[in-house]
């Protein structure tokens, strides 16, 4: 799939063609005296590169008044390489597709120059090095099952798989080895997914982001495609319905709202949900059929002792200390089967606060400060009530004997 590296021929000469004097190198020439030309400067020629296929590259030429033979070298370190001949016409193209001699080397990646058997000619004078995009600063390279997992159920996620070939395990969505000239095209996403991107296509596809970038790993996809084998396309008939679901919080908590609750049965089995907690019983009503039948007295409806559940509103902070306990004994019971799936309406605060004092359990080292940004993580969505907060700030220091991570001052503002 060809590669331009930029949107212009006129781009790739300003940007990276650059001229090199009488270089010395691999027992070519010494430079001439400081001010004379080249022995050949009366002869005119252009050298360029073009990208071609994956890593490879195009040799165009043109000379005029020059004779001889032309030899292709490429710059390895600090010496040029014989690469081949490539004819003795006054203009042609030489397509380079690999290096023989140094294959760790990409052909796109190196710097090249043509160079007459009958002396120095102005091609020898002319070195073309395609410039290898800058990776945008604010990519991270995922090492995460789960965060993969999550980032895949983010609305808006681009998916770009730049990996060619036709037995692949492949993503439903994905863009599949797009040319660069077709990404300017895409339409705005909050974040990307990119499996095996060159740099030059990580900097257009960044341009076409609200949120972040992240590079996927082969050895994380296939970790993936063994733990999740529902997502991709050629293993499982199901997988166009296998994004917007709820997040993976830990391996054993699905996060999410009444939209997640109402449509368990698209994923239950396949996410292996042994357990519903309900955090808002008087205005969402799950799917609680969807379970096994003998996992369907773990579905719980979270209420207060005076019948009512949580309000998320103001005044709600005893409350919710009130009924925390009693949803934590709900999602470690369904846990121990397979995972509970925790919503309220929007996934926002409820369900993530007790979420967040699962964590606290789950995770003895923890303080509030690590769950929150640990949920938070993985699905951004959450926002935690302020009372809330506060009421787990207190739980967790008084009864957990964490120490104290929130300036609550700051929550205030």
């Amino acid at each position: 799939m060809l590669r331009s590296l930029v949107g212009s021929e006129m781009c790739i000469r300003d940007r990276y063609q650059r001229r090199v004097r009488g270089v010395s190198l691999g027992g070519m020439s010494a430079a001439p005296p400081e001010g004379q030309p080249p022995a050949a400067a009366q002869d005119s020629g252009r050298l360029e590169l073009k990208p071609f296929g994956k890593h490879g590259v195009r040799i165009l030429w043109q000379r005029a008044g020059a004779i001889g033979v032309l030899r292709a070298e490429y710059l390895s370190g600090e010496s040029w390489v014989f690469y081949g001949e490539v004819g003795d016409d006054d203009d042609g193209v030489e397509v380079v597709r690999d290096l023989p001699h140094h294959p760790e080397l990409l052909p796109r990646s190196v710097g090249w120059r043509l160079r007459s058997d009958h002396g120095c000619t102005s091609l020898e004078c002319v070195s073309s090095r395609p410039g290898r995009a800058e990776i945008p600063p604010n990519v991270q390279i995922l090492d995460n099952v789960e965060m993969v997992w999550n980032i895949l159920q983010w609305y808006s996620t681009m998916v770009v798989d730049c990996r060619e070939g036709n037995s692949l395990h492949r993503l439903p969505g994905s863009l599949i080895c797009p040319s660069e000239g077709s990404i300017p095209g895409v339409g705005f996403r909050d974040n990307a997914l990119c499996i095996e991107c060159p740099p030059e296509v990580l900097a257009l596809v960044h341009k076409r982001l609200f949120g972040r970038m992240y590079q996927l790993p082969l050895s994380v996809l296939e970790r993936l495609a063994s733990e999740h084998g529902y997502l991709f396309s050629d293993i499982h008939l199901r997988t166009p319905s296998a994004r917007g679901w709820p997040n993976l919080i830990g391996d054993r908590v699905l996060l999410g709202h009444q939209g997640h609750a109402s449509s368990l049965g698209e994923y239950a089995e396949q996410l292996r949900v042994a357990g519903v907690v309900n955090m808002a019983g008087d205005k969402v009503v799950s799917s609680a059929g969807a379970l096994p039948e003998t996992m369907r007295e773990n579905y719980v409806e979270i209420r207060h002792a005076d019948g009512d559940p949580l309000t998320d509103g103001v005044g709600d902070r005893e409350r919710f200390l009130e009924v925390l306990p009693a949803a934590i004994v709900a999602i470690e019971r369904a846990a121990e089967s397979g995972r509970a799936l925790v919503h309220c309406q929007q996934g926002r605060s409820r369900s993530a606060a007790v979420v967040v004092g699962w964590l606290l359990v789950r995770e003895p080292a923890w303080d509030l400060f690590q769950a929150v940004v640990f949920t938070a993580d993985r699905r951004p969505e959450v926002q935690i009530n302020i009372e809330y907060l506060e009421g787990l700030e207190q739980w967790a220091t008084e009864v957990m004997a964490r120490q104290g991570s929130l300036d609550l001052s700051l929550i205030h503002i």
